[in-house]
């Protein structure tokens, strides 16, 4: 099973796994708190986030949709302009007393992220954990890295999945915390082969 970029009608089952992949994730537990709209406002947010992920050609997927991994090349970031706006009214929309907050613990977790260009992991889900399927949709950009020599970068919200990324090459790198119920947040670094 290799992994492929994915193609403008599959968007919505990438954004599916992925979105199942992350509705009981801490990190959005802790900013979408409420349970009965928290699905929807998850599956909208990665919706934004597939579409411009995959419009800046680093979407990839498993060939069975099954997996999928949304990067941002070096010196791109896939929260910026429109999709950014969006995801900012979405979060103060959802959550307007806690918005600030929020935002500012996304400030100070885009602090840590590499001066030096780097390759970012931004999201991925896997329908099947375990399968190896998203180890396939994370080795593409590995390849790409090892090749020219960058780094990799990813932040983890679930400490389940530490292991995972242990495996591929990723190191921790610190450990941040919103506050007293928020996710542990783990940034983790891949230097290239």
């Amino acid at each position: 099973m290799t992994a492929r970029l994915v193609r403008p009608d599959e968007h919505s089952a990438a954004t599916a796994v992925i979105g199942s992949a992350f509705a009981q994730d801490p990190a959005f537990v802790w900013i979408f708190d409420d349970d009965t709209t928290r699905p929807a406002l998850v599956n909208f947010f990665m919706s934004l986030v597939v579409k411009s992920s995959a419009a800046s050609g680093q979407c990839y997927v498993t060939p069975d949709l099954g997996a999928a991994a949304l990067w941002a090349a070096p010196g791109r970031d896939f929260s910026a302009g429109s999709t950014g706006q969006l995801i900012g009214a979405l979060i103060f929309g959802a959550q307007p007393v806690r918005a600030a907050e929020i935002g500012a613990f996304f400030g100070e977790v885009r602090n840590c992220r590499p001066a030096e260009p780097h390759w970012y992991l931004s999201l991925i889900g896997a329908s099947r954990p375990g399968s190896g399927a998203g180890a396939k949709v994370i080795e593409p950009v590995l390849r790409t890295c090892d090749t020219t020599g960058e780094l990799a970068y990813l932040e983890s919200s679930n400490p389940r999945n530490i292991g995972f990324y242990e495996r591929l090459g990723f190191e921790p790198t610190a450990e941040l915390r919103p506050d007293s119920q928020g996710p542990l947040l783990t940034t983790m670094v891949r230097q290239p082969n």
